[in-house]
C-alpha cells in the first residue's frame, strides 16, 4: 500500500507542475515565462539596458528581462514608467511599459540574473 500511495502521490505532483508551468519555469534563468502578481506593488524595481529592452525585479527580488517589440523611445531616461498587467495581475508577453513619451509593447519575458548595472528606479 505504501509503494501505491508513494506512485500516486508523484503522479499527483507531476500533474500540478504540469499545470503550473510558470511557476516551474521562473525558477530557470533564460526561461520564457511572466510575473505573477506584478500588479498593485508586484514590481519592486527595473532598470532600462536600452530602448529595445528592460530588467524588472518582482517584489520577491527575482529579476526578469524583458524586450520589446519596437524601440521604446527614451525609456533610459524615463524617471518614472507604468508596468500595465493583465486583469489578474500578471505582466507578460502581451503586458505593455508606459513611459511619458509613449507605449512600449512587450514581447518577449524570461528569468534572469541581476542586470551588470543596477541603477534602476522604483516603478510607477
Amino acid at each position: 500500500m505504501t509503494k501505491k500511495l508513494a506512485t500516486l502521490f508523484a503522479t499527483a505532483t507531476a500533474l500540478l507542475l504540469a499545470a503550473s508551468p510558470t511557476t516551474v519555469a521562473a525558477q530557470r534563468v533564460g526561461t520564457r515565462t511572466a510575473i505573477d502578481y506584478a500588479g498593485g506593488g508586484g514590481i519592486r524595481d527595473w532598470h532600462a539596458e536600452d530602448e529595445r529592452s528592460i530588467y524588472i525585479m518582482d517584489r520577491m527580488g527575482k529579476w526578469y528581462h524583458a524586450t520589446f517589440s519596437h524601440r521604446c523611445a527614451r525609456l533610459p531616461n524615463s524617471g518614472t514608467v507604468y508596468f500595465e498587467t493583465d486583469a489578474l495581475g500578471r505582466f507578460d508577453d502581451f503586458s505593455q511599459v508606459h513611459t511619458s513619451w509613449g507605449t512600449c509593447q512587450v514581447e518577449s519575458i524570461v528569468r534572469s540574473h541581476a542586470p551588470a548595472a543596477k541603477g534602476g528606479r522604483r516603478a510607477g
